[in-house]
């Protein structure tokens, strides 16, 4: 598979965003990339906007692993068409997401409802301690 640009620049940005990983400061302070480099994946990333980018040089494939918290290698095989190993984790027995479930997981409105349910909860103990 011949590198997509813009596809290695979207599975990046989301990789640092799954981290936490919002400003340029907090990337950097990561072991990530630098701002300037930042600045071109977004404008890659980026459908509607024409920008290109060359094969990343050296240093920043390392870069973007420890940001990303990807085992190293994986932004050279992102950059190739392949997906990444490792990332941000997330419980699998707890995963939300909006619309139809997931696997292993609830959606947004189900954490919801037991929120609410836990809530309820806790304002009837709060009362019960209340009332002695």
């Amino acid at each position: 598979m011949s590198p997509n640009p813009e596809r290695f620049a979207q599975i990046v940005l989301a990789a640092f965003a799954d981290a936490g990983l919002h400003t340029d400061a907090q990337i950097i302070k990561a072991g990530g990339p630098s701002t300037s480099t930042m600045t071109t994946f977004r404008k890659v990333a980026d459908p509607e906007n024409e920008a290109t980018m060359g094969e990343p040089r050296e240093p920043t494939w390392s870069k973007v692993d420890a940001a990303a918290g990807w085992e190293s290698g994986s932004a050279r095989r992102v950059w190739a068409g392949e997906d990444p190993v490792g990332g941000a984790k997330q419980d699998a027995d707890y995963v939300a997401s909006p619309g139809d479930r997931k696997p292993a997981g609830v959606t947004n409105d189900e954490v919801l409802r037991e929120l609410r349910a836990m809530q309820q909860r806790i304002e009837e103990l709060s009362q019960r301690l209340a009332d002695g």
